[in-house]
C-alpha cells in the first residue's frame, strides 16, 4: 500500500508494523505530517522488509519514542478522559520512554501505555502492547470448516471499550472502505454487520462523479443491482440487515 492509495483516508490503522522498510516509515511520516491520525499498534518497525533488523527501530520517532519499548507488565489503565473507567487489565511493555512533548494518554500502572505524538499537521497515537491480539475475550470459537458457521469472536469488554473511546465510533456498526483501483475510479464498499437495518452518509473526494452504480448482496446470497448518488461529496446508504454494497464511481 502506497500513499495514492491511502490518500482518501483520514485515519490509517497499523496493526502490528514489526517489518517496515525505511521508505514505508517515511510514507507513514509524510501522510501524518499532511494532517492525517495514524494508529499504531504494538509494534515499532524493529526490522526490515527483508527482515533485517534496524540499527534503530525505523518507527521511534514518529510514534514519539526515545527508545525501543521493554519487557511485559499486567495493569489496569488510568489516566485516559473517559466518561467511566475501562474495565480489566492489559498486558503493556514494561517500560516505555517518551520523548520530550510526546502526551501519555494513558498508564498502566506507573508506565505510559498510549501516547499521542503531534506530527505537523496530524498526530500518531501509540498503544504500547498486546492491544490488538488481546481484543477477543477468547479464541475457542476458531475452526477451519467451510461447512458451519464461524462467529466472530466474543470481545474483551475491556478492550472493546478502549478502541471505541480512542476513535469515533458509528451508532450502528456498518463498516465502511474507500478506495481507488488501478483506473483511478473510487470504489465504494459497505457491509452492514447489524441484524436490523442501517443508514450512514460517506464523504466522497471533490473529484468524485455524482453516481455510483454496483451490486448489493444480502445475508442468502441473492445478488442485485444497486446505485447511489452523491450530493455535496456525499452518498447517503440505506442498508438491509446484513447487506453488503459495492459502488463505483468512475471517472474520479
Amino acid at each position: 500500500v502506497g500513499a495514492e492509495e491511502l490518500a482518501d483516508y483520514q485515519a490509517i490503522v497499523v496493526p502490528f508494523p514489526f517489518a517496515v522498510s525505511e521508505g514505508q516509515a517515511a510514507m507513514l511520516e509524510s501522510l501524518v505530517g499532511a494532517g492525517k491520525m495514524l494508529v499504531v499498534i504494538s509494534e515499532f518497525g524493529s526490522v526490515d522488509d527483508h527482515g533485517v533488523p534496524h540499527e534503530r527501530p525505523v518507527l521511534l520517532d514518529l510514534l514519539g519514542l526515545a527508545e525501543a519499548p521493554s519487557g511485559e507488565k499486567v495493569a489496569g489503565l488510568s489516566g485516559l478522559e473517559v466518561r467511566e473507567p475501562i474495565p480489566g487489565e492489559f498486558t503493556v511493555y514494561a517500560s516505555v520512554t517518551p520523548t520530550e512533548g510526546t502526551e501519555v494518554l494513558a498508564r498502566a500502572g506507573d508506565t505510559p501505555a498510549i501516547l499521542r505524538h503531534q506530527v505537523g499537521d496530524g498526530s500518531v497515537l501509540f498503544l504500547a502492547g498486546e492491544f490488538g491480539i488481546d481484543l477477543p475475550a477468547n479464541y475457542d470459537n476458531e475452526a477451519r470448516d467451510r461447512t458451519v458457521r464461524i462467529l466472530p469472536s466474543e470481545l474483551s469488554p475491556g478492550h472493546a471499550r478502549l478502541l471505541g473511546e480512542i476513535r469515533t465510533v458509528p451508532e450502528d456498526d456498518v463498516e465502511l472502505a474507500l478506495m481507488r483501483n488501478a483506473a483511478g475510479d473510487l470504489l465504494l464498499f459497505a457491509i452492514n454487520w447489524e441484524e436490523r437495518a442501517a443508514s450512514v452518509t460517506v464523504s466522497l473526494p471533490e473529484d468524485a462523479p455524482a453516481d455510483g452504480s454496483g451490486f448489493a448482496v444480502l445475508p442468502d446470497g441473492s445478488v442485485s443491482g444497486a446505485s447511489a448518488a452523491a450530493a455535496d461529496h456525499a452518498v447517503a446508504l440505506d442498508l438491509a440487515p446484513q447487506e453488503a454494497l459495492v459502488l463505483r464511481f468512475a471517472g474520479g
